[in-house]
C-alpha cells in the first residue's frame, strides 16, 4: 500500500527547511571558532614577544643596553608574526633588579584591530598586554 492510501504524508520537504535554517547557524559558529582561535594566537604572539624581549634584556651588559635590546627584540618578534599593532607595540622594561642574580621584567602592550584577527568586516580592536620575566645570570662576567 502506498502512503497516500494510509493517510500519511511525506516529510521530504522538512529536511530541506531544516538545512536552510541550520546551515547559517553552523557557519556562524565555525566563524566564531576561527575568530576566537585567531585571538588566542594573537595573545600567544604578544606573549612570545614579551618572552623574547625579557631574554634579550637579560643577556645585555648594562641596564640601558637591556632596555634597547628588549625593545628591539619585541619589535623583531612581532614583525615576524602576521600581527599588526595599531601605533606599534608599547614595551615597558623594568631593570630595577638588573644585576647578577636579579631579573628583568618586560611588559608588551599591543592594540590589535579585530579586522586583523578575524575577517576584514569586524570592527573595533582588542588590547593585549603580556609580560615576561627573565633571570640575569648569577655568575656572569662584568
Amino acid at each position: 500500500m502506498s502512503s497516500r492510501l494510509l493517510g500519511r504524508r511525506g516529510d521530504g520537504g522538512f529536511s530541506t527547511v531544516e538545512v536552510v535554517l541550520l546551515a547559517p547557524i553552523f557557519i556562524l559558529l565555525l566563524l566564531l571558532i576561527v575568530v576566537l582561535g585567531r585571538m588566542q594566537q594573537a595573545g600567544a604572539d604578544v606573549t612570545g614577544a614579551a618572552r623574547d624581549g625579557a631574554r634579550a634584556a637579560s643577556l645585555a651588559r648594562s641596564a640601558p643596553e637591556a632596555t634597547t635590546a628588549a625593545r628591539q627584540a619585541v619589535t623583531d618578534a612581532l614583525a615576524g608574526q602576521a600581527l599588526v599593532c595599531q601605533g606599534g607595540p608599547s614595551t615597558a622594561v623594568d631593570t630595577s633588579s638588573f644585576s647578577p642574580g636579579g631579573q628583568v621584567r618586560v611588559a608588551v602592550s599591543c592594540v590589535v584591530p579585530l579586522s586583523d584577527i578575524g575577517f576584514s568586516a569586524l570592527p573595533g580592536s582588542r588590547a593585549m598586554t603580556r609580560q615576561a620575566i627573565s633571570p640575569v645570570e648569577t655568575f656572569r662576567a662584568p
